[in-house]
């Protein structure tokens, strides 16, 4: 095991260890306080325990007993593994410990060696400047020997002593490697300083030293720039051009608004009938129609020449009080074919509270005069309502906008409807708002002249209104 795998080791153990023993020493606290319980009941309160409490003291003893025994047994298996591994660490840290110690020796020696280089150094520098200043002839590395030189011995002589000496000589090979090797060490040093011309050297030393100066590089550079432009600031651009800017954007800013004021003339209306809070409704045309264009000029013959119209209708009375069914006419029928001029369709999305059509499994008859009233006009009404995500927002929004709350979810309304024949809103009375909606008259001023003339409602009498534009054929007659 190396010593690495050896101390992940030893850590497992020792957490595993540390939650065993902490997990008993919890049980046998818990077990004293316990057992304490028990023994002031018996012997300071006379109370006898219940058989169950002593058979829960039992378990819970022979448990901390196990839980003991199998803490020692780990500590017995585990001590001469982790005793092996700690040898194996001890051995490694004295290692290290002599290594160290060796390292800190040789330190030392070499700070000795180069203290003494640095003296011989200083001596060979001032013995070199004292021979230029005497200007002495550069000797000979060489030095004959001087029976050589003595021409007046004998040759013969002189040649037998040279030989006898060369004889004696003991050649020590190992240092005459070693020299060969620092020669060849000296004339690699001496190669690379003469690569480096005086002009490099001047260099690296100015650059050693810091004599450069300290510019500040792009940093200062940035600075510098930004001091200036402070002091010396732009030229504001002349009075003509900024008159001319500011034109562009008021002239840019009035065609947004334009264009949203007329969206909103385009897309949208309502009327209520006696009071808002009793009879109101809100049409607009279909969503997908309008984001194709973002253009400021718009004409409704672009957005309903085939388009069909949402109607939210929202009743709060019985329709059976109105006697006239021509207050429907003006403020329904007429409002929508003027406003809503090119419209092939209409689909309606009708609101009442539960007890107007509690029971009711048909249209009342005057909401079945408008309906008639539209297809006579070639406009194809229905009770469809929202079709789309974005029409069933709208749906929502002008719920809320009528001060209902928003669990009347138009989806779980319709679907609520075909299930039982006929529509029911989950609102009552306490949940409308008695004060005036003034806000949810969108258009104050309306373009063009009304008409005068009163739509004509003929009465269609139809047995049970099957096939009528106003029924759908779903479990009986459903209007919602």
């Amino acid at each position: 095991m190396s010593a690495g795998s050896g101390r992940t080791y030893v850590n497992g153990g020792k957490k595993n260890l540390s939650d065993d023993s902490e997990k008993l020493v919890t049980q046998v606290d818990d077990l004293q306080d316990t057992v304490e319980d028990l023994r002031k009941d018996v012997v300071q309160r006379g109370v006898r325990p219940l058989p169950r409490q002593l058979d829960v003291v039992s378990k819970d003893i022979s448990t901390a007993t196990s839980g003991l025994k199998k803490l020692q047994e780990f500590l017995k298996r585990e001590k001469p593994i982790w005793t092996k591994i700690w040898e194996k660490e001890l051995q490694v840290v004295c290692e290290d410990r002599d290594l160290l110690t060796m390292q800190e020796e040789l330190c030392i020696d070499l700070e000795d060696d180069l203290e003494k280089a640095a003296e011989t150094f200083a001596l060979v520098e001032q013995a070199t400047r004292q021979q230029n200043l005497q200007n002495a002839p550069r000797s000979s590395s060489r030095t004959l020997n001087p029976v050589a030189l003595d021409r007046g011995g004998d040759p013969q002589k002189a040649r037998t002593g040279v030989l006898g000496e060369v004889r004696a000589l003991q050649p020590n090979h190992e240092s005459r490697l070693e020299a060969i090797e620092r020669a060849e060490k000296a004339r690699q040093r001496e190669l690379e300083e003469r690569r480096d011309g005086e002009f490099q050297k001047e260099l690296s030393s100015f650059v050693e030293e810091g004599k450069l100066k300290k510019s500040g590089g792009v940093e200062e550079a940035e600075r510098l720039r930004k001091l200036k432009d402070e002091r010396n600031p732009t030229p504001e651009a002349p009075p003509r051009y900024s008159q001319r800017k500011e034109e562009e954007r008021t002239n840019y800013e009035h065609s947004c608004n334009e264009r949203r004021d007329n969206e909103n003339l385009v897309l949208q209306h309502d009327e209520y009938l006696f009071d808002p809070n009793d009879f109101l409704w809100a049409a607009a045309c279909k969503f997908a129609d309008v984001l194709e264009s973002r253009e400021p000029e718009i004409t409704s013959d672009y957005y309903f020449s085939t388009s069909d119209v949402l109607v939210c209708l929202f009743i709060n009375i019985d329709l059976s009080i109105i006697e006239d069914a021509e207050y429907l006419a003006k403020c329904l029928v007429m409002p929508l074919i003027k406003f809503f001029s090119r419209a092939s369709s209409f689909r309606f999305a009708i609101f009442v509270p539960r007890p107007h059509v509690e029971g009711r499994k048909e249209v009342p008859k005057h909401l079945r005069y408008v309906f008639g009233t539209l297809e006579e006009l070639g406009r194809s009404p229905n009770l469809e309502g929202a079709s789309t995500d974005m029409e069933k927002k709208f749906v929502i929004r002008e719920v809320r906008t009528m001060r209902r709350r928003s669990r009347m979810d138009h989806v779980q309304i319709h679907a609520d409807s075909l299930e039982q024949g006929f529509f029911i809103a989950k609102v009552d009375g306490k949940d409308l708002n008695e004060e005036p909606l003034e806000s949810c008259r969108l258009l104050q001023d309306v373009q063009g002249s009304k008409p005068t003339e009163r739509i004509a409602i003929p009465p269609r009498p139809r047995a049970n209104d099957v096939g009528a534009a106003w029924v759908v054929r779903k479990k009986g007659g459903v209007w919602a």
